[in-house]
């Protein structure tokens, strides 16, 4: 990926809004109140005061419920899911996946020798398997919003979900991708809180609401894996820095990291409308945006019958990057589309991306 791209640039936020100010003084002063036991370190799950903040936070807005000692502090979803596959998954384990969907998530389970059984994404997102008996160790779904194709799974399939894994003895891995984005109404109630005897683990990442190098996220397992999940978060990388925990800590607790929510979602709402706006006038007709509630980029379907693929090469040697959905499909396939990300681009960037694009689809 070229540097240099002006758009359309995915999993990006706008890093030039981030109070970068405010964060290195909130930094300063937990580090002039730090601790001997600040710097010793300690727990493998975490930095207590800020488990303890988040296990209300996430119930106040995603309607998780669970204890402190529920919540592991990792550096961001891709540690969550390599905790859960050492745990939970073995060689020749069927582990059932979104498809198209997330490769990170894809190569861990192949690397764990995982038998990958993919699931067809609708407007209501993953749809659950017709066959039974698959006895899957494991299901990673994005309920919030379906990476790549950023559909928001409906009620009616969320239940549908929970009763085939509970009927199945199936584990869900939900990563609770980009739905702190939400542009309209209150999210959906998660997975984890719908139905208590399915086992769920719940996963985020402040990678993307705050900035990357952060490497800071966090799970939500079943009281039952607690004790595993330690065990194995002592022995992969003992825990997270503590001192970054306690300045994040400090950070939502004194009400900044709700502010930044709050101001960047009218941010990327502002730029997704910009976004169909541009795409209306300059390719209506040939480029058709999927209708998002939340994230930082959608998707592009090509109304043309020009190929996806050589259409995003052309537009990269104009510093313009789109992804074509074909990348994330794993067995299946998928009409031909691209994932446009405007989350990190601004306004004049996404203007003079879309006339690129443009001149790429007739």
């Amino acid at each position: 990926m070229q540097p240099r791209t002006v758009a359309f640039r995915v999993n990006l936020s706008a890093l030039d809004l981030f109070p970068i100010d405010l964060w290195t003084r909130t930094t300063a002063q937990q580090w002039r109140r730090a601790s001997a036991s600040l710097l010793l370190g300690g727990e493998p799950f975490g930095y207590l005061p800020l488990r303890t903040l988040l296990s209300s936070y996430l119930r106040t807005s995603r309607s998780v419920v669970c204890d402190p000692e529920q919540i592991l502090i990792t550096s961001g979803i891709q540690e969550a899911l390599d905790l859960s596959t050492r745990i939970l998954v073995d060689a020749g384990d069927r582990v059932l996946m979104e498809d198209p969907g997330y490769q990170i998530a894809y190569a861990g389970f192949k690397a764990a020798g995982a038998r990958i059984v993919p699931l067809s994404i609708d407007d209501e997102g993953a749809v659950p398997p017709i066959k039974t008996g698959l006895r899957a160790r494991l299901m990673y779904i994005t309920p919030g919003h379906q990476f790549p194709t950023g559909a928001t799974m409906s009620f009616r399939r969320r239940t549908q979900i929970l009763r085939y894994a509970r009927r199945e003895g199936t584990c869900i891995f939900e990563d609770d991708y980009d739905s702190e984005f939400r542009f309209e109404g209150s999210p959906l109630p998660a997975l984890q809180s719908l139905d208590p005897k399915a086992q769920v683990i719940f996963a985020g990442s402040f990678n993307k609401t705050l900035f990357p190098s952060l490497r800071m996220g966090y799970m939500v397992v079943p009281p039952e894996l607690v004790g595993a999940f330690r065990m194995c978060k002592s022995i992969h990388s003992r825990h997270h820095p503590w001192g970054d925990q306690a300045v994040l800590h400090a950070f939502i607790d004194e009400g900044h990291y709700v502010r930044h929510l709050r101001k960047m979602r009218k941010v990327y709402s502002d730029r997704l409308q910009l976004l169909a706006d541009e795409v209306q006038k300059h390719l209506g007709g040939a480029l058709e945006l999927s209708p998002v509630e939340a994230g930082m980029q959608t998707v592009g379907w090509l109304r043309t019958a020009q190929s996806a693929d050589e259409i995003a090469a052309l537009a990269l040697e104009e510093n313009v990057d789109v992804i074509p959905l074909s990348r994330y499909c794993y067995k299946r396939q998928v009409p031909p589309g691209f994932q446009i990300g405007f989350g990190a681009v601004d306004g004049k960037s996404i203007a003079r991306g879309v006339q690129i694009l443009a001149q790429m689809i007739s």
